[in-house]
């Protein structure tokens, strides 16, 4: 069973987060609210789900160690998996218009998230214009990954896709502060597979290929990259800017 820590007891939990600099729950002096009083850090390990496909709504999720994977089962019973969410990211946000949750998330490696109850949420936004700010800019910033991901998967061969994918993996990794050129990677090849509309074999077999070109070098759990302009060449993209590199976090 998942771990949780109550934030009441451990207010200074929040101040002393990273992520504490566009955390809606803190004040604009970056005081904690009585929000975080109601919310509180829950621990998952590999494999535990932290809501499933009909669940009611009752909380959003930041993750802030570890990686999450959201995912939707078809008629067939297949599942398509639909998001890969590491720290400093919102799980649960598609949802947040309904009654019940339309997708099912499920740790992929030991992680931490901090669960902040809806209506704790939504007081916040209603009372706090820079609560609003923070949260207007969280899902302008999905609404641009998923755009740039449904692009992807319309214009692209494999080659490009998965290039873009780890591309993707390193702006979201700078964005939290985290190093770039590191990327977890806990999620399985047929997952991998599953978000980028491939075949499994496909994409192992385009991992070894960067891999032996020198692009990136591939670990059990993690990719490196090696030579980022190779990498961007691959994805059919021009040089980054770092403004580009921080629009296109999620």
């Amino acid at each position: 069973m998942a771990d949780v820590v109550n934030l009441n007891s451990h207010p200074t939990r929040c101040r002393e987060c990273r992520y504490a600099g566009d955390c809606p729950l803190l004040d604009d002096g970056g005081a904690t609210s009585d929000g975080v009083m109601q919310s509180r850090i829950r621990v998952l390990h590999d494999g535990d789900r932290l809501y499933r496909n009909g669940d009611r709504v009752d909380a959003v999720y930041r993750v802030r160690t570890g990686v999450v994977k959201t995912s939707l089962t078809g008629s067939d019973g297949n599942e398509q998996v639909t998001g890969f969410f590491g720290p400093g990211e919102w799980v649960g946000l598609d949802a947040m218009d309904g009654a019940r949750q339309r997708s099912e998330a499920v740790a992929l490696d030991t992680a931490s998230v901090c669960v902040i109850p809806y209506s704790t949420l939504r007081e916040r936004l209603n009372a706090s214009s820079r609560a609003a700010r923070v949260m207007m800019s969280v899902m302008s910033r999905r609404l641009f990954s998923k755009e740039n991901m449904h692009l992807s998967l319309a214009r692209d061969n494999a080659s490009q896709r998965l290039a873009a994918f780890l591309l993707d993996l390193s702006e979201r990794r700078g964005a939290a502060d985290l190093d770039d050129t590191d990327i977890a990677l806990p999620m399985s090849r047929g997952e991998i597979a599953s978000y980028l509309a491939l075949a499994v074999e496909t994409v192992s077999r385009l991992l070894t290929r960067m891999h032996r070109a020198g692009t990136i070098a591939v670990y059990r759990s993690h990719v490196q990259i090696l030579d980022r302009a190779a990498l961007l060449e691959l994805a059919g993209r021009s040089a980054e800017t770092p403004a580009t590199r921080r629009s296109a976090s999620g």
